[in-house]
């Protein structure tokens, strides 16, 4: 505290009626300005007055002290520094102004023998420090204490150690709030505990500290201000606690030390550039109380991976600018908003006005991308992203935009969830990495040239071929791939797709798949599917074909040309596949009129058991080769042409029943041609066929 002995205070006062009495004696009438003055105590506005040339003392009555205080004197400012001289402050009037003065107040009895180490300004029932005392310049070590006067201390008021040579501050707990720059720029100070009783941490409260290694933030304070800890370049890591709720901006800007950050679980809002330029904070995790980033929030970080949690619904430009080394990122929406508004590129958080620059601005390092929530992957979302290799998306999602993945050279992973109904226009155009690709059952609409310059997909799984569910617009299989029908199938569809996997009951039209020349395995596991004339008309490469039970409509000259097909997997059971091939009569509609070897549910035909009560058998084993024995049941009574023919290991049919019921079954021509040494047991002896 200030003191002033009464012989001061006297010369104060005879110095104010000497400049009293000179400055009306100079005073020019011809230019005439007044001085209001607003007498301040204990934190309220005591008088006001204005004077001018003609006015008399302008000093009001002495403002009423406290018990145990004296009133000092007026002073110009808070820190009680510089003594309010109303003579040379009027004298020295070129224009009306208006000034405040401070009333100073101490202990009765002046001064004690109790170094005056820091400066105090009663603020009501409570003093906030306000700096150094007369006798504190150059300490290095302060201690704010909990009361003075017997009353408590609350606050450290602004700028009260900026610029000092402090090395360790003590707070104590009675303390609530950091003025704005109370320490900024203390160059020496290496470690600072801020006591839960602080709610806000001063704007700028510990900028430029840069020695500052240790900060320790107990729980109680509610909020970090801006720039509150900007360029602390030794701070090496950091623990917020759950009860802070903002963190403003720039409050951490440039800590470039700054390698690990806990933030914690109550926080909701990060302000712009608030981690801007910790070019050391390699991970951060992110609380799910969170639910907005600003601008340059983590720009130029060494962030290597980021979760970006469900709660945020709104992020700010450029948050991850120039974050040269980041690979993996979890975000809950692709843009700036949740609900869609705003920028929706992926690019956007790395300053992409548009999805044109979406290449340039995504760091290289980059390449695995999960998003969590949304219903949209909108138009050219990720339109050029080039060097990302994989990426997520979650349930829920019911639309791809037009162009959404379009460019994506290095894409080799895309999981597209069951939830998906459309497909837009060039949505994975030039994605060249891509080596399979699912579209789920759910869809009912693919855009044109959807998967056009996709020259590595090698797999392929589709609900339908074509652009719809409902079997308008085009049917082939190249429209995926700009054919504008199936006759330029073969100019469109790359060569590196060899199997391909119908889940959707929609029917398979006339020459889908016509001369797909490479095509090396083809499955239609959806029951009830038609199969249309010359569907797969010169798919020369086919060897295997599998097709679900239910499906007995197949047009003809479906499988002509298939020169290579071996394998047909049936999915159903023996009975259905009887029931199949006497219903498929076409010119090559039966795929076994090439293939030679036939599985029931994915095992390989060698025995056949007939179930009881068939009656007739029409192509049903025609072309088998690998089958060995047959079991006919009592009850057939006809054999068409050519059901055993080509089963060159058939040796043996087992007959339930005599041999003179053998001898009333009717067998067309040709029925058991190409086989060799056969012979019919019935239940009573041998025949030789």
């Amino acid at each position: 505290m200030r003191t002033f002995s009464r012989t001061a205070v006297a010369m104060f006062s005879i110095l104010l009626i000497t400049a009293f009495i000179f400055c009306f004696a100079a005073c020019d009438s011809e230019e005439t300005y007044t001085l209001t003055i607003n007498y301040i105590a204990d934190g309220a506005t005591y008088a006001t007055k204005t004077i001018s040339s003609d006015s008399e003392d302008p000093t009001p009555e002495q403002p009423a002290a406290a018990d145990g205080m004296t009133f000092v004197g007026w002073f110009e400012d808070q820190a009680f520094t510089v003594p309010f001289d109303y003579a040379a402050r009027f004298s020295s009037l070129t224009q009306n102004e208006t000034v405040d003065v401070y009333a100073l107040f101490e202990p009765s009895g002046g001064t004690t023998d109790e170094p005056a180490l820091l400066s105090f300004s009663l603020q009501g029932e409570s003093y906030a420090v306000t700096g150094f005392g007369a006798d504190g310049v150059g300490t290095t070590d302060v201690v704010i204490p909990a009361t003075y006067n017997d009353l408590p201390v609350t606050a450290i008021a602004d700028g009260a150690f900026s610029f000092s040579d402090i090395e360790s501050v003590t707070i104590a707990s009675s303390v609530t709030s950091i003025g704005t720059r109370a320490f900024g720029n203390c160059a020496s100070l290496t470690s600072i505990a801020i006591p839960g009783s602080v709610a806000t941490v001063g704007d700028h409260a510990f900028i430029g500290c840069s020695s500052l290694s240790s900060v320790t933030i107990e729980s109680g304070v509610a909020s970090i201000g801006a720039n509150a800890f900007e360029n602390c370049t030794a701070l090496a890591s950091l623990t917020v606690p759950d009860s802070v709720t903002e963190i403003g901006a720039s409050a951490f800007l440039g800590c470039t030390s700054l390698a690990r950050a806990s933030l914690g679980s109550g926080l909701t809002s990060l302000g712009e550039s608030a981690f801007r330029n910790c070019t050391s904070l390699a991970s951060i995790d992110l609380p799910s109380s969170l639910t907005s980033l600003s601008d340059f929030t983590f720009a130029y970080c060494a962030l290597t991976s980021i979760e970006i949690p469900s709660s945020v619904t709104s992020i700010g430009s450029k948050v991850f600018s120039s974050c040269g080394a980041l690979r993996s990122i979890s975000i809950p929406f692709v843009g700036q908003a949740a609900d869609g508004s705003g920028a929706t590129c992926f690019g956007y958080l790395f300053g992409a006005d548009d999805a044109d620059d979406n290449s340039a601005l995504i760091p290289s390092s980059l390449q695995s991308v999960t998003v969590t929530g949304g219903s949209s992957v909108a138009d050219y979302a990720f339109f050029g992203c080039s060097r990302i290799t994989s990426i997520t998306l979650p349930d829920g999602v019911a639309s791809i935009g037009a162009h959404a993945f379009d460019g994506c050279s290095s894409l080799g992973s895309l999981s597209l969830p069951d939830t998906v109904l459309t497909i837009g226009d060039y949505a994975l155009s030039g994605c060249t990495a891509l080596t399979e690709f699912y579209v789920p059952v759910s869809v009912t609409d693919i855009g044109s040239y959807a998967l056009r310059g996709c020259t590595s997909v090698a797999s392929l799984t589709i609900p339908f071929v074509g652009s719809r569910a409902d079997g308008s617009g085009e049917t082939c299989i190249g429209y995926l791939f700009g054919a504008s029908d199936y006759f330029y199938n073969h100019n469109f569809v790359p060569a590196s797709l060899t199997d391909v996997t119908i889940v959707g009951s929609a029917a398979i039209d006339d020459f889908a798949f016509y001369n797909c020349a490479n095509m090396r395995s083809i499955s239609v596991t959806a029951a009830q599917t038609a199969i249309g004339e010359g569907a797969f008309y010169n798919c020369s490469g086919l060897v295997e074909f599998t097709l679900a039970a239910g499906i007995n409509e197949i047009g003809n000259e479906a499988f002509f040309g298939c020169t290579s097909l071996s394998d047909v997997n049936f999915l159903g059971e023996l009975a259905d596949w009887i029931d199949f091939a006497g219903a498929v009569t076409g010119s090559y509609s039966n795929p076994m009129t090439i293939a030679t070897r036939l599985s029931i549910g994915g095992s390989l035909l060698t025995e056949a058991v007939v179930p009881d009560g068939v009656t007739g058998l029409t192509g049903a084993f025609f072309n088998c080769a690998s089958l060995v024995s047959v079991t006919l049941p009592a009850s057939i009574e006809s054999i068409g042409s050519l059901v055993f023919s080509g089963c060159t290991s058939l040796t043996e049919i087992v007959y339930l029943g005599t041999m003179e019921q053998w001898q009333a079954v009717s067998l067309a021509s040709g029925w058991a041609s190409s086989t060799s040494g056969l012979v019919v047991t019935c239940t009573d002896g041998t025949i030789a066929v």
